[in-house]
């Protein structure tokens, strides 16, 4: 279904629910989000159905020119204007691909985003649905009519897809060994490599329009033609997408945001990610931008995690380059390796167990954060006072999944610590007062003995 790959490839690249549930929201009440919707009054006007009309597009009957002039919208974002719809036909038709193309759109509409970096801002920061949805409402879509009424409808639709994918999902995720097999399949498949590629099937189209602008793809792609292809994190990019995952596509990226910390690849176990680095200074050190002081994703590391392959016992599974494609290499050259989040480590990183009680504790601070994902990321659910008992059902990362005052999400586990019920108080005994019965008793008892002696 097109959400669920809509929500897979903006989940990737925004890396916050309510944002996420928010765009997609908007595009649902332009488009259905049918990457090949022609607006309704546009199909009578034009006497074309959503489908003629994409052929029309796609064969040159219906050229560059009339395509960007019509005036009608087209398209899951429902492009519009002149200007919009000549970049997306550059993008699309342009470039051998369908008008229609779903993933080409949303490339197409992340590229746009790009340029509108105060919505961006918000979608990655957003704390509501609503928030998000007015965003893009007001700041992207810009219908005609962005009323309140409008407001509140785009923002419930948005809310439903929320609720689908994340309020409804479970804390599960993709195992190491299927992880492993996944890429496994990759080599026994001969996958290729091609740049900025998570999974598609190379042709002859795609070959030629990308040779024109690439030189290694120019020498070596056309030996991968008829196989499937992916870049080195785009290989987990595709394996993840096989389970309904997510994840963001670039090695610096994945070393930043999917990964609990760093190790050395001495400590390389079955299923982590591997990494190659450069260091500033060395001479194809090439660290983006968004990774340095003042970017986006700064966090005080300033390698740059160039490549990046996943651990198979003593070797590492990785797509190499574009002359080599997907391969089995030693570890020698690999320097780091590292857990990745909703990957269950069994025996290990990763494990479900019975409910347990815990306690929330922390040094500092009076509540801890219990937040939708595994991950400081994802929005925050609720903070959660120190000293409150929790029921916990899985670990995960370095993060528990737990339950509490009937809300359910991610703590980090480093603020759990197992509760052991305080054992209940002996009552306390007056001694004078027992001593006090004692002697009353015995009072008692000699009294009768002296009446019984009387009558023997």
């Amino acid at each position: 279904m097109n959400a669920d790959a809509i929500w897979a490839y903006l989940s990737g690249h925004i890396a916050n629910p309510y944002g996420v549930a928010g765009l997609m929201g908007n595009l649902y009440a332009e488009s259905a989000m049918n990457p090949i919707d022609l607006e309704g009054t546009a199909e009578k006007r034009f006497g074309l159905t959503d489908q003629q009309y994409t052929d029309a597009v796609d064969i040159g009957e219906y050229d560059y020119d009339m395509f960007a002039e019509d005036g009608a919208g087209y398209g899951i974002a429902q492009w519009t204007h002149p200007s919009r719809k000549r970049a997306l036909y550059r993008f699309t038709v342009g470039e051998g691909r369908s008008i229609g193309d779903l993933q080409s759109q949303l490339d197409f509409l992340w590229d746009e985003l790009q340029s509108c970096p105060a919505v961006l801002g918000v979608l990655r920061s957003a704390q509501s649905v609503r928030e998000a949805s007015d965003a893009v409402l007001h700041g992207y879509e810009r219908p005609r009519n962005q009323s309140a009424k409008v407001e509140e409808k785009r923002a419930a639709y948005g809310q439903r897809y929320y609720d689908q994918f994340v309020k409804e999902a479970l804390p599960v995720g993709i195992t190491s060994a299927q992880l492993i097999a996944d890429f496994r399949r990759m080599l026994d498949d001969k996958w290729g490599y091609i740049p900025s590629t998570s999974g598609e099937l190379w042709t002859q189209e795609r070959q030629d329009k990308k040779a024109e602008k690439d030189s290694g793809v120019a020498k070596y792609g056309s030996r991968w033609i008829g196989h499937h292809v992916a870049d080195c994190s785009g290989a987990f990019v595709a394996a993840y997408r096989q389970h309904g995952l997510s994840i963001y596509q670039g090695s610096n990226r994945i070393a930043r945001r999917y990964i609990d910390a760093m190790h050395p690849i001495s400590e390389a176990k079955p299923g982590m990610a591997a990494f190659k680095a450069y260091r500033p200074g060395d001479k194809y050190y090439a660290l983006p931008a968004d990774y340095k002081p003042g970017g986006a994703y700064y966090n005080g590391d300033l390698l740059d995690y160039y490549h990046i392959g996943l651990v198979d016992a003593d070797t590492i599974l990785n797509s190499a380059n574009i002359q080599n494609g997907f391969r089995e290499s030693a570890k020698d050259g690999w320097e780091f390796c590292g857990y990745l989040n909703a990957v269950d480590y069994t025996g290990g990183k990763e494990q479900n167990m019975q409910p347990k009680q815990m306690i929330v504790t922390a040094d500092t601070g009076k509540t801890v954060n219990l937040r939708s994902g595994p991950g400081t990321e994802y929005p925050l659910i609720t903070a959660v006072p120190i000293g409150t008992v929790v029921t916990e059902t899985m670990a995960s990362n370095g993060w528990a999944y737990i339950q509490y005052g009937g809300k359910q999400g991610y703590m980090m586990e480093k603020f759990l610590a197992e509760y052991t019920p305080e054992p209940e108080p002996e009552p306390s005994v007056d001694v004078d007062a027992a001593l006090r019965y004692l002697l009353s008793a015995q009072a008692n008892i000699d009294k009768a003995l002296e009446i019984l002696n009387a009558k023997g």
